[in-house]
């Protein structure tokens, strides 16, 4: 039996900064069984791997596939992977942040950016954002 689920459950549970026992009920189960989950003893069902995506707002790929939960982490509160390669820490960090929010919330954040990088403009100018001379 490959462990893959019980190291992706095993890493969201502990991102989460969930007991077993709270991990447990959240997925309809017993605290045993997530115990043999993490172990690789025993494989959770689609109906407890499907609570677990809802709760957490995931692909169940992330709990079910090799590498599911690679790259995971918590940003103000919401569990999303790292962004592509290429890019600086912060500049992740915000691609983070812009993939976790709503609609609006990314309207108002790209309103917001445009205007700050309008007052502080940098030696080019980014897509989007007019100089002022």
């Amino acid at each position: 039996m490959s462990d893959t689920t019980g190291k992706n459950i095993a890493r969201l549970r502990m991102l989460s900064g969930m007991t077993q026992d709270d991990f447990a009920r959240v997925a309809g189960v017993s605290r045993s069984a997530v115990a043999q989950w993490e172990r690789g003893s025993a494989e959770p069902r689609m109906g407890a791997i499907q609570r677990l995506s809802d709760y957490f707002h995931i692909p169940k790929a992330w709990v079910i596939e090799d590498g599911g939960m690679d790259g995971v982490r918590m940003v103000a509160g919401v569990l999303v992977k790292s962004a592509s390669d290429g890019l600086t820490e912060d500049e992740g960090m915000l691609l983070d942040l812009y993939r976790s929010m709503s609609e609006d919330g990314r309207t108002a954040l790209l309103a917001a950016a445009r205007g700050i990088a309008t007052a502080y403009p940098g030696e080019t100018a980014a897509p989007g954002v007019s100089r002022s001379a």
